[in-house]
């Protein structure tokens, strides 16, 4: 009669430890069990979009500055030079003002990786790490972006720069062993308003009414555009003036007059407008795309301390540089 007492033993400690197993896996008990945080999807989908967003930044710098080059070479030949000098070249970026922006560019995509990698370790020695590694790289950043605007052209809004510091020096923090978590929450609750005063300098100097970019971009196409009238108005006054010489020829041979062809021109002029369209609507998404920076920061902020899904918000920053990235695709290159 002992036997079944015993087989009950032996079926109890299965369930036993079938039920740590579910605790473990269920509460995420921090001591023998491993996990990945709440936060790391919504974490790795700010890092990608934050990464697309300075990256394609940088490209239509580059634009900007090709156009801005064009379009002074149109006007310099409205009346030519005795000789070309370099003092009579004014870029709207130097190589100075560029790398400002990519170097701030990047120190920004460099914390939204931080945030991401933070997602995936428990240890404190690894926390800290990953801050430390951050903090060097944005202080690198920030002095050579000092080092640059020594000697430049159209320096990066000072505020960034500041921000920046600001940004590295919030994170420095000795965590205690298990607290992923918390040091998640602390890097969003410190960077907040620091993130969102970056992103809105970055969006400002995107926007209309800025003349630095976006209304300097304007102006430098109106001015292709006044080029590419001139162009056809030469072009059809020649063809009108060879079409009326050839019509009194007519009268005489019987051989009909070719119309003129203008197409190559409509042609240059339609992929020149395309070109601006695109360029500027680009730029607006772009500085829509920084201030969805900062309300995605926000929610993630807002997520961490009570549990509010930041879905929403992160919907539509991914939208917005999808936007971008198919408006970049569009420009004639």
């Amino acid at each position: 009669m002992a036997q079944p007492e015993h087989d009950l033993s032996r079926i109890r400690r299965p369930l036993v430890y079938l039920s740590v197993v579910l605790t473990c896996a269920t509460f995420v008990v921090p001591i023998g069990c491993s996990s990945t945080s709440k936060m790391a999807k919504p974490l790795g989908d700010f890092s990608s979009a934050t990464s697309d967003t300075t990256t394609t930044t940088s490209s239509v710098l580059s634009v900007v500055q090709a156009v801005d080059q064009d379009s002074q070479a149109i006007e310099a030949a409205k009346n030519p030079p005795a000789s070309l000098k370099e003092k009579d070249v004014h870029p709207i970026f130097g190589p100075n003002d560029l790398l400002q922006r990519q170097l701030a560019l990047q120190s920004l995509a460099t914390y939204a990786a931080t945030l991401k990698s933070l997602s995936g370790v428990d240890r404190s020695g690894d926390i800290q790490k990953s801050f430390d590694s951050l903090k060097t790289s944005i202080d690198a950043s920030v002095n050579t972006i000092n080092e640059l605007a020594t000697d430049s052209k159209t320096k990066i809004p000072s505020g960034v720069v500041s921000g920046l510091v600001s940004l590295g020096g919030n994170l420095v923090k000795d965590y205690a062993a298990h607290e992923r978590e918390k040091a998640i929450r602390f890097a969003l609750e410190r960077s907040d308003a620091t993130v969102a005063k970056i992103c809105g300098l970055l969006a400002d100097e995107l926007s209309p009414g800025m003349p630095k970019i976006y209304d300097q971009l304007e102006t430098d196409y109106g001015t292709q555009e006044e080029a590419a009238d001139k162009k056809y108005k030469s072009a059809r006054a020649s063809a009108l003036a060879e079409a009326d010489s050839k019509l009194k020829d007519e009268t005489k041979t019987g051989a009909p007059a070719t119309p003129p062809d203008l197409t190559p021109y409509f042609k240059s002029f339609a992929v020149l407008k395309a070109k601006k369209d695109y360029s500027l609507a680009l730029l607006k998404s772009l500085a829509s795309a920084y201030h969805k920076i900062a309300e995605a920061h926000n929610a993630l902020k807002i997520q961490s301390e009570t549990g509010v899904k930041s879905s929403p918000q992160l919907r539509a920053l991914s939208s917005e540089i999808d936007n971008a990235k198919f408006l970049y695709s569009q420009i004639p290159k």
